[in-house]
């Protein structure tokens, strides 16, 4: 019998509460986390060792217009491997990026197009091996954008090749190496190149 039993009460209670305080840090840890990666405006992802998702974060399923739950249960991928999308081809490049990721033990990346709420866009996914949990972590980031200035860029680099081709002076453009990358008509003409 205690001579403070109000004490021994408090007592016993501080004692479960801080046998259970360890695993409410981890709770709280956790939630703070899944927060954090939601909040991220990237489709996050992870897979299982055997390549099945088992986590998106929020942007994950909202460019495939669903919840994380359905694609989780209906195993979603972002891209299909199919250059021109076919419905029938479900092989994914996330799914073989993940492999060469868990075997090599080394990121792996793959530009593949998706189609995002209607719009068909290019995306570089990315997965990130986690050895020791046998894991990896995917990441996609969209690069419509950066796609679309190098077929700008690769139609402005023709038209100025064909304008400089039709002139009468004699042109020819060289690399940084002094390597002739380039000359019109005119310059073979002169120099005897044809």
């Amino acid at each position: 019998m205690s001579f403070f039993p109000e004490f021994s009460h408090k007592q016993n209670w501080l004692q479960r509460f801080l046998s259970k305080a360890p695993q409410q840090k981890d709770n709280e840890e956790l939630i703070r986390l899944r927060m954090a990666l939601n909040a991220i405006p990237r489709p996050l992802w992870q897979r299982d060792a055997q390549q099945n998702l088992i986590w998106v974060n929020d942007t994950y399923a909202e460019f495939l217009n669903t919840d994380p739950a359905q694609v989780i249960a209906q195993q979603k991928e972002l891209a299909s491997k199919s250059a021109k999308g076919a419905e029938n081809d479900d092989r994914s490049p996330g799914r073989e990026l993940a492999v060469r990721a868990l075997k090599g033990g080394k990121t792996q990346e793959v530009r593949a197009h998706a189609v995002v709420k209607g719009s068909r866009l290019l995306m570089r996914l990315t997965e990130i091996p986690l050895m020791p949990l046998r894991m990896t972590l995917g990441i996609a980031y969209n690069i419509t954008r950066e796609e679309e200035l190098e077929v700008s860029l690769r139609r402005h680099q023709s038209s100025s090749r064909e304008l400089l081709a039709q002139l009468r002076s004699a042109i020819g453009i060289y690399s940084d190496d002094q390597r002739l990358e380039f000359y019109n008509p005119a310059f073979a003409q002169l120099w005897g190149l044809e």
